[in-house]
């Protein structure tokens, strides 16, 4: 791997303040068991698990589930995390006839609410029309129109219109009248995170004014069970044991998310709330593995590396890492491998405790695919905004290939308060890992209105 140019600067914590960083200033999503951030927030504080069988109203598990782990085109895990009324709509609210309505995925019904409720918490429904504002789109799977086509409905204009990939970004985008980008992003469960990072970028590069993202991740089909089981992924225990011993994969879980962006400038401007900086990130590939779907350490080690240049900071400054943390035997210590390689450089060798807190909201809520990297972005807002580290739901011990003990990382069990280092703001980093090797990162950082932001000198 090509070593990255980092400045002899970065070793140290003394930081300058960057004049117009990206903020985010509105936040809005349905997640499993909460209508909203606030309810999402008060299960992760007490540590909820929300797994549960797969409800009928999503589909009828039973003539696909055997418990047998080899059964041929089966599913032996039949647990998830799941948004309630995923079947309702009101479709005359945003100008769609009920048979358009019946026959679009309901990801883009659901997209098209979180995002007037986005834009609304940030104060800018009333105004939002005809505005240059980008659209960016976390999304990989598309259940809805594969249910479709097993249940024989007939080739119709909607079809398209209401499952197409693109729609998931173009449809909001004509329904708000947005002028900017508009694109849905596919790096399988990494899409939202890089469709983050590329909405930072095209600010960054004047291409936009705002820009909304979201990501998405409904389970309505039979099918995303079944292959999954067929490699392997999912979890016969029922549960994503993110670093524990008992890890044997993960369940797959619902959301649908998103944010708004602007200039810090702007956003002062307009008046709106500032709920974090994002500081910086990275994308990349893990390039070649022993396998596809095999992760890489030094493919996340450069991609760890690179975020941290861009956000310009010293990694040793972070007070939380939101992890991927799928619960899988042998991926969460490739992760866990490629942090401490990436942090060897950079760690205050005098502090002897460690001091950095990981986590992963799939401890809760299972793994979100498409949705994964805005759940773990808005997990971290959250966290940051509410000064507190929420506990690893039902942890008991940690997976045996993990060794921690010669690293800054910790597992709290319990709720803890996140203590604000001397020299910098709380900051947490969230990665986000494709099981195609698409492998992103994003460092993002707590408002304060006197010093605004920080990097490396």
């Amino acid at each position: 791997m090509r070593p990255l140019n980092f400045s002899s600067a970065l070793s140290n914590s003394t930081d300058k303040l960057i004049d117009d960083p990206i903020v985010i200033v509105g936040v809005h999503g349905v997640f499993p068991g909460s209508r909203n951030k606030e309810e999402f927030w008060e299960h992760l504080y007490k540590g909820s698990d929300l797994v549960n069988e797969i409800p009928k109203d999503h589909f009828d598990y039973m003539p696909w589930y055997d418990s047998n782990l080899g059964a041929e085109d089966k599913m032996y895990c039949k647990w998830g995390s799941f948004i309630e009324d995923v079947d309702k709509f009101d479709a005359p609210f945003f100008n769609i006839s009920p048979r358009e309505a019946e026959m679009m995925d309901p990801q883009l019904r659901y997209m098209l609410q979180v995002l007037y409720g986005t834009a609304e918490d940030a104060g800018v429904i009333n105004n939002i029309r005809g505005s240059n504002t980008g659209l960016y789109v976390g999304v990989c799977f598309h259940d809805y129109g594969q249910e479709m086509k097993e249940q024989g409905f007939r080739v119709d204009a909607y079809e398209g219109t209401g499952n197409a990939a693109t729609m998931l970004a173009n449809r909001p985008s004509f329904y708000f009248d947005l002028n900017g980008p508009s694109m849905s992003i596919d790096t399988a469960c990494s899409s939202s995170l890089v469709a983050l990072h590329t909405g930072v970028k095209a600010l960054e590069n004047g291409e936009c004014d705002q820009a909304f993202v979201a990501g998405a991740n409904l389970l309505l089909s039979s099918h995303h069970y079944r292959y999954f089981c067929s490699i392997g992924a999912l979890s016969h225990s029922g549960r994503s044991h993110s670093f524990d011993s008992r890890a044997d994969g993960y369940v797959p879980g619902e959301s649908i998310a998103a944010v708004l962006l602007k200039p810090l400038s702007k956003a002062k401007h307009d008046g709106n709330r500032i709920y974090g900086i994002i500081k910086g990130g990275a994308v990349g590939h893990g390039g070649y593995t022993p396998s596809i779907t095999a992760p890489s350490v030094n493919g996340e080690v450069g991609v760890l590396m690179k975020a941290w240049e861009n956000a310009g900071i010293n990694p040793d400054s972070l007070g939380y890492i939101e992890t991927h943390g799928t619960g899988t035997k042998l991926g969460d210590p490739v992760e866990i491998n490629a942090l401490k390689k990436a942090f060897k450089q950079f760690r205050n060798e005098s502090i002897t405790a460690p001091y950095i807190a990981i986590g992963s909201a799939k401890a809760h809520i299972g793994h979100t695919e498409g949705a994964a990297g805005i759940v773990g972005v808005i997990k971290a807002l959250l966290s940051i905004n509410n000064k507190i580290i929420p506990s690893m739901p039902k942890f008991e011990s940690i997976n045996p290939y993990i060794k921690l003990g010669d690293s800054p990382f910790y597992i709290n069990t319990k709720p803890e308060h996140w203590k604000e280092q001397e020299n910098h703001p709380r900051r947490a980093g969230i990665s986000s890992f494709g099981f195609g090797g698409a492998y992103a990162h994003v460092v993002i950082e707590e408002y304060i209105a006197v010093r605004n932001s920080y990097t490396s000198e």
